[in-house]
């Protein structure tokens, strides 16, 4: 049993990397919907929209800012508690640090090859302005676990696991985190913290569980 949280650069493949895993692990899967539906619980609807903000309440940082910190926090370490659990993007990695029973993975790939993917995904004729999206893109994650958390987005140093895209498929790089992540559940407990150990409010777990209820019905 374990955690398994995928960092990933816009254009990298990272969530199909991420969905990929946790099919295979048979890991449930939380992303920035699940999340903004328990956080919606909270009164804290527009979260989604404010994160995705090259300039949003970070660079403010007001009351109601630091709330919603808090509350992501709470939600993510609510969501790692339930176990077996994938969780995409919104700078998992930096709050599970440390937990000897989840793995941290980076998906990443060069600026071009991401800019490139993009334009043909999302039907972009000009490639400039699919570089600016990108470019955008990398700039609000960069900022959002920076200012937050206190770290540098893009520092290998903050992972178990990076995997270039560029390089790799994606079915080979779902089955290394896949391999890491069995490594970890077969590895002896050291005493260190483990996510089962984490405290979750009864009111907060049952949004959880109601969350990943709808997910699956979806």
């Amino acid at each position: 049993m374990a955690v398994l949280t995928v960092s990933r650069e816009l254009g990298s493949g990272g969530r199909t990397v991420a969905r990929k895993a946790a099919e295979i692990l048979g890991y449930r899967f939380a992303d920035k919907k699940l999340l903004g539906e328990i956080l919606g619980e909270y009164g804290l609807v527009e979260f989604p929209k404010e994160y995705e903000e090259s300039r949003g309440f970070w660079d403010y940082f007001d009351t109601r800012g630091e709330a919603m910190v808090e509350m992501l926090n709470r939600a993510i370490l609510a969501v790692a508690a339930t176990d077996e659990v994938v969780i995409l993007g919104r700078g998992c990695f930096a709050l599970l640090r440390g937990f000897e029973d989840v793995v941290n993975a980076r998906i990443q790939a060069p600026f071009a090859e991401r800019a490139r993917r993009v334009a043909a995904r999302d039907g972009y004729e000009d490639a400039a302005k699919a570089e600016d999206y990108v470019r955008k893109a990398d700039k609000a994650r960069r900022s959002f676990v920076e200012q937050v958390y206190g770290l540098r987005w893009g520092d290998s140093e903050s992972f178990d696991l990076v995997v270039d895209t560029a390089k790799v498929d994606a079915e080979t790089a779902a089955s290394w985190l896949v391999e890491a992540v069995g490594l970890v559940e077969a590895r002896p407990s050291a005493g260190g913290r483990r996510v089962s150990r984490i405290e979750v409010d009864p009111t907060l777990a049952e949004a959880v569980e109601e969350a990943f209820a709808k997910a699956e019905e979806a």
